[in-house]
């Protein structure tokens, strides 16, 4: 995917230079397969129940702030990984 934003990247990186104040906004979203079997590359999304795969994305993308858009700054794509699925991760806050 990098290889293939590369040039909107640098595109980009001219776009947002113009400004003095550029917002990098973000934003995580699913994308959704249906089949009935699992495809390789793709993950568990959704509910155990309901079976949905697919890929889990996450962009950023930079604006000005009178709201306009200057392109995509970063963007990642990963399946969620099935052994993992449905589990909470808790962090412990270390104390002082």
């Amino acid at each position: 995917m990098d290889a293939l934003l590369r040039s909107h990247y640098q595109a980009t990186t001219g776009r947002c230079r113009r400004y003095e104040v550029v917002l990098a906004v973000q934003d995580t979203t699913s994308l959704s397969y249906s089949a009935r079997v699992a495809i390789a590359g793709l993950g568990p999304i959704g509910t155990r129940r309901d079976g949905a795969q697919g890929l889990i994305v996450h962009d950023t993308m930079a604006f000005t702030p009178a709201s306009t858009r200057l392109g995509l700054i970063d963007v990642q794509a990963w399946p969620r990984d099935r052994d993992d699925h449905g589990l909470r991760r808790l962090t412990s806050v270390p104390s002082s």
